[in-house]
């Protein structure tokens, strides 16, 4: 009794020895296991709110036009401000200073001043190139000569303005000349229609975007020769006429054993023989079978050896 009330109540002491076990999962489920993890895992996952109000900051941004025409931050003053900020800068100058180191350089560009095209004390040698000597001796041998005719028409000075006749009449005066000659068979309609067709030329508004014809095609094709049929039937691949009639025709292959033409007797026969001829031990035969009849009553049960669902 007592020991159905200490195993019972949870008021009196158990003074039973404790026996360490393992957690047993045998009881656990595929979906308990999986609402386990989900449970686990909510503290990843932010509030809806916060998901929420990021979504409607994306979408706003993303809804949104930026030009953005420079980072440099912009100088609000004008150049008064400018050359007046830097007077205002600036150091105070001693002027009487910079007027003697003015007058300093002065006199000693003046009186100080060295040019020299050569070593000291080398004079200077106003030789042209093409008149010194020859340092290697050969340039005479990769010298042209010109001609006569050509040296001397090279060295002369032409100047041609041309060997019409000039005439000094204005264009009023030959006008006049033909008019007078009869020779002036100007239309005088024709004229005026052809200058009010001029200036109602110059006076309209002429737009050219280009005289080049248009092509409508693709960089593909541009790109890729167009191929005619014959063409590409001429180089497409074939299959010889026998290759192609054998594919068409219908192949079965039922195996390459031997035909054994026995039957079960005569099998049964041939092994009884074999066996008779071998000698059997009919001592281990007999043991053979217990076991095996040993073996069969038996009722084994295996469930599974993982011992955390025992």
């Amino acid at each position: 009794m007592e020991d159905f009330l200490r195993h019972a109540s949870k008021t009196l002491p158990d003074k039973s020895p404790k026996i360490a076990t393992m957690p047993t999962k045998r009881f656990d489920t595929t979906t308990e296991s999986g609402l386990r993890a989900i449970v686990a895992r909510r503290d990843e996952l932010e509030p809806r709110s916060v998901i929420a109000e990021r979504l409607k900051a994306r979408k706003i941004a993303n809804t949104k036009t930026s030009i953005v025409f420079g980072f440099d931050e912009n100088e609000w003053q004008t150049d008064a401000q400018f050359r007046q900020k830097n007077i205002l800068r600036a150091e105070k100058r001693d002027i009487t200073a910079e007027k003697k180191k003015m007058h300093d350089m002065k006199m000693h560009l003046k009186f100080h001043t060295n040019i020299s095209f050569g070593g000291e004390g080398e004079p200077i040698d106003y030789t042209q190139d093409s008149k010194m000597a020859d340092p290697t001796g050969h340039i005479h041998e990769y010298t042209g000569v010109l001609n006569k005719q050509v040296e001397k028409f090279i060295k002369k000075s032409s100047l041609y303005f041309g060997n019409d006749m000039p005439i000094y009449k204005s264009s009023a005066h030959a006008g006049m000349e033909s008019g007078v000659r009869g020779e002036n068979n100007n239309d005088f309609q024709q004229t005026q229609e052809e200058t009010a067709k001029l200036k109602k030329d110059l006076r309209a508004c002429h737009y050219s975007l280009g005289d080049d014809k248009i092509e409508y095609t693709t960089d593909h094709q541009r790109g890729y020769k167009a191929y005619t049929t014959k063409e590409m039937e001429s180089v497409r691949g074939s299959l010889a006429q026998e290759v192609k009639a054998d594919l068409r025709k219908c192949h079965f292959e039922l195996g390459h054993d031997e035909v054994l033409w026995e039957t079960d007797l005569m099998r049964t026969q041939r092994v009884s023989g074999a066996a008779a001829t071998e000698g059997r031990d009919p001592a281990k035969d007999r043991e053979h079978a217990k076991q095996l009849k040993s073996a069969l009553q038996k009722t084994s049960f295996i469930i599974g050896d993982n011992e955390e669902y025992f």
